[in-house]
């Protein structure tokens, strides 16, 4: 049975993809990127590299290939078994997202904050998954009632363990999902279990996936960011400071919706 990652590769392969080239990619701290190129504009794709999954595998076979190989062999990378290549193909696929999206974002950004999308749909169990710390005071801030489950336990904080989502997702009104859930597959688990959620919504740099390649999975809603300066993004994610460069005043924060079968 196909996961999400695989439909979403084969669904973007079906995108005009033959004009775009990658001109720049960067394994960093927490964030990777990749930068794709056509006609002089560039466009920039995250996902958040995978440090706890890393192994002796990825050291020992870095991927130097990458800049010999059409963007649609790339993004066939983020279904490979080596995390490397794994976290690249993500961000390149991201990074043909916000090409196509750039011209449609309007069409998509619902304009809504995080705090109203559960407000409508009365949330009163909230589900994070994956430690969000400024999400989560968001959510402290407003008064709703939530449970963060985070996989690192060395960001655990006031978590649980995410061997508990199966028990306690059943029971949840709304699911917060960081995107990163794309990268270690951790997306269809937890979505196997939101039975009485009545909202999910992928959030972060990793969720810049195009709305119309996550139809059909039950996310609602896409929480994420478009670079609008690549370059400023750039010098600012080489020192780690990935809230400046994508949460920024060189970037646009949107909440677009997932179109629905």
């Amino acid at each position: 049975m196909s996961m999400i990652i695989d439909n979403i590769v084969n669904r973007v392969k079906n995108f005009p993809l033959k004009d775009l080239e990658i001109v720049d990619v960067c394994i960093g701290i927490p964030f990777t990127y990749v930068i794709i190129e056509e006609n002089g504009l560039k466009f920039l794709g995250t996902a958040l590299t995978p440090l706890i999954e890393l192994g002796c595998i990825e050291r020992r076979n870095p991927p130097v290939d990458v800049y010999s190989l059409d963007v649609s062999k790339v993004v066939e990378w983020a279904t490979d078994v080596h995390m490397i290549r794994r976290v690249i193909g993500m961000a390149t696929i991201n990074a043909v997202s916000q090409y196509f999206l750039k011209s449609e974002i309007d069409e998509f950004d619902t304009g809504l904050k995080l705090t109203e999308i559960l407000n409508k749909v009365r949330a009163e169990k909230v589900a994070v998954i994956g430690y969000m710390r400024y999400l989560v005071e968001d959510l402290r801030r407003e008064g709703f009632d939530f449970v963060i489950f985070e996989r690192d336990f060395t960001s655990r904080r006031d978590g649980f363990s995410d061997c508990l989502e199966p028990r306690m997702l059943p029971e949840m009104d709304a699911l917060l999902i960081t995107g990163s859930s794309l990268i270690n597959d951790s997306l269809d688990f937890v979505l196997r279990f939101a039975r009485r959620s009545k909202v999910n919504v992928l959030i972060g740099p990793t969720a810049q996936v195009h709305p119309r390649l996550m139809r059909g999975f039950n996310v609602h809603y896409l929480y994420s960011c478009m670079v609008l300066d690549v370059e400023k993004a750039v010098e600012l994610l080489k020192v780690t400071a990935w809230r400046d460069a994508l949460f920024g005043e060189f970037s646009r924060v949107y909440m677009a919706k997932v179109p629905q079968p």
